[in-house]
């Protein structure tokens, strides 16, 4: 019998990404967003055409089909799924939350014990894990309890860029040849085994931590390189100026790394090597305001700024160059950007310090913080 994925966002990254991956290995795919234009053309077309930098020739995923995620049909579709992602951005994944609950409800009414598992594929550290808090929160206990026998959220780490190309049909992705999907072996309920592109792994928070750690750099490359007049992310790699001190900060990333799960500084580093030869590539037009986009969110102690400068110093470690990053953030006023407009306005209103003691949440006399608002004073 054939599986089933459901894939919640068809977006490219849904499309070029994970539902790729899965199509190719076998699932039938649902893909659920709640833009119905684009789940009729997704049912119209029977799929949609995949495309790898670097290659003319693009080739058909088929196998593949989609449901509007506010339908009623959409719940009656996690009866007979196998395995769920998502891919629709860390902000939403509350608000897809009540229906996997509904799915999850459903199966239990149908007498569904087969494993499941739900897997929140996102830029950020623990994500399968906080969606399963939102889930449980509309379950019963009864539902809670068939939920922690049977269903299973393993965090996971991703990496693949989608190359925005004007020049292809709608439905049509074109993504680089580099992937990686990460996912722990341990809080898996279902065989993920034998699908390729997907790696099962004992100590999956280190390989989180090291993909949040190494987009210090890649958001610090956004950050500075709007600030310089730039357009696309190649560019800021190849301004020397930013290039010294987003490397900088990568040192000091490793090393925090390093130290806390005690793998070698040269592995983060040599990830980091390769991440940056990806972003210097110049068939990649990758707008400057992507990855700088939600600056509010990338402030918070958990991400990619606080978060190593807190494991950083936690090591002895002096994160000066993280937090020009910081600075770089604060400095962000992109008027297109809400959360940047926000961040303005937060600062504007409660002053520097005040705006990042509301959205760190660390106390007046934490030493990151002394250390912080000194520096960005002095600038």
């Amino acid at each position: 019998m054939k599986r089933k994925e459901i894939m919640i966002g068809a977006g490219q990254i849904g499309r070029g990404f994970i539902g790729q991956i899965l199509a190719d290995a076998g699932y039938e795919v649902v893909f659920m967003d709640v833009a119905q234009a684009l789940v009729d053309s997704i049912n119209d077309a029977g799929g949609y055409q995949f495309y790898l930098l670097g290659e003319k020739q693009s080739r058909m995923i088929t196998g593949v089909r989609a449901v509007n995620s506010a339908s009623p049909e959409a719940v009656e579709e996690f009866v007979d799924a196998s395995l769920v992602t998502t891919a629709c951005g860390p902000n939403v994944l509350s608000k897809v939350a009540p229906l996997i609950a509904a799915g999850i409800r459903k199966r239990m009414e149908c007498g569904n014990t087969q494993p499941l598992d739900v897997i929140a594929c996102e830029n950020m550290d623990g994500g399968s894990q906080l969606l399963k808090g939102y889930v449980c929160k509309t379950l019963s206990e009864a539902e809670r309890a068939f939920c922690e026998a049977h269903v299973g959220f393993p965090n996971c780490e991703v990496s693949r860029i989608v190359v925005p190309s004007k020049d292809l049909p709608p439905l049509a992705v074109r993504v680089e040849k580099y992937m990686e999907w990460i996912v722990d072996l341990h809080a898996a309920k279902s065989d993920l085994s034998g699908i390729d592109g997907l790696t099962l792994s004992e100590n999956v928070d280190a390989y989180v931590a090291r993909k949040i750690f190494s987009l210090t750099g890649h958001a610090m490359l956004g950050y500075l390189g709007y600030a310089a007049g730039h357009s696309v992310i190649w560019e800021s790699v190849y301004d020397y100026d930013i290039y010294t001190v987003v490397f900088g900060a990568l040192k000091e990333c490793a090393a925090a790394w390093s130290a806390k799960y005690g793998l070698p500084e040269a592995e983060f580093m040599d990830y980091c090597t390769l991440m940056l030869v990806r972003f210097a590539d110049q068939r990649v037009s990758d707008a400057v305001t992507r990855p700088a986009r939600e600056p509010i969110r990338k402030l918070s102690v958990h991400e990619r700024f606080f978060g190593p400068a807190l494991t950083a110093m936690e090591y002895g470690i002096e994160p000066k160059f993280i937090l020009k990053g910081v600075k770089a953030v604060c400095a962000y006023d992109n008027p297109e950007d809400a959360e940047a407009v926000r961040l303005q306005e937060m600062i504007r209103t409660q002053g520097m310090r005040g705006a990042l003691c509301s959205i760190t949440g660390l106390p007046e006399d934490h030493p990151l913080k002394t250390g912080l608002y000194q520096s960005l004073l002095e600038r």
